[in-house]
């Protein structure tokens, strides 16, 4: 009977043994998922080495990861390596794009773009361009019968300048009645075009006029001169 039970207990354990070391052919070996790089952003505009382009200009790329990963996208000033815009949660194979703003005119930029899967990145190569030269404004001041003051903004060149301010201010000097007027706003000129404003004074007595013009990046340009006010009417003495 104890030779039974001693021969069992051996034939257990060799089983036992075999299958500690024993792997079965069939047995699924699970291989960790390979994260890939992101490419580099493809340069959709403006293009490398453009020229004339806006002192606000639109940076665009077009961003792929073979993973389908959601990508951060991070647009880099390549001069002085600062960060000009970082957009979150681009899906791959869109369109990324920001806005450099408030550059100046006929300057050289160079820029790049960083593409991130949030495990690895990518840097792609360096555009640049140039923005356009600095468009001028030419001012000119003057009056049309009694019918009050006329100023004129002339567009003197070549492209169309936006964001014009201009501003008409009328202080009396020597007068019977008070004359103070000031008046403002936005334009836009297409080149060569010009925009005609026209104030009407009211009152009697000696007044300066002053009216100014200038656009992102330019100096003012300024007119003034004196007149005599005679209720709508309106007498230039002296321009400068």
């Amino acid at each position: 009977m104890n030779h039974k039970r001693k021969t069992s207990a051996l034939l257990f354990s060799s089983l036992l043994i075999l299958s500690i070391f024993y792997t079965s052919p069939y047995s699924a070996t699970v291989s960790p998922l390979i994260n890939h790089a992101p490419q580099k952003a493809v340069l959709l505009s403006p293009a490398h080495q453009a020229i004339n382009q806006s002192i606000n200009t639109v940076l665009q790329v077009r961003v792929l990861d073979s993973d389908n990963d959601t990508l951060t996208v991070s647009f880099y000033n390549a001069v002085t390596q600062t960060l000009i815009k970082k957009l979150t949660n681009i899906v791959n194979g869109s369109i990324a794009q920001t806005t450099w703003t408030n550059l100046s005119y006929f300057t050289t930029y160079s820029w790049y773009v960083i593409t991130n899967d949030s495990k690895t990145q990518n840097t792609s190569q360096t555009w640049s361009f140039t923005t356009l030269a600095q468009p001028s404004t030419t001012l000119s001041l003057n009056l049309q019968g009694g019918l009050g003051l006329t100023g004129i903004i002339n567009n003197t060149g070549s492209t169309t300048i936006t964001d014009i301010t201009w501003g008409i201010t009328i202080h009396s000097l020597r007068n019977i009645h008070p004359i103070n007027v000031t008046k403002g706003t936005t334009i836009t000129l297409q080149a060569h075009k010009h925009s005609i404003i026209h104030v009407l004074p009211k009152g009697t007595g000696i007044i300066r006029i002053t009216l100014t013009t200038s656009c992102p990046k330019s100096t003012p340009i300024t007119k003034t001169g004196v007149a005599l006010q005679l209720r709508h009417r309106t007498i230039l003495l002296t321009t400068a």
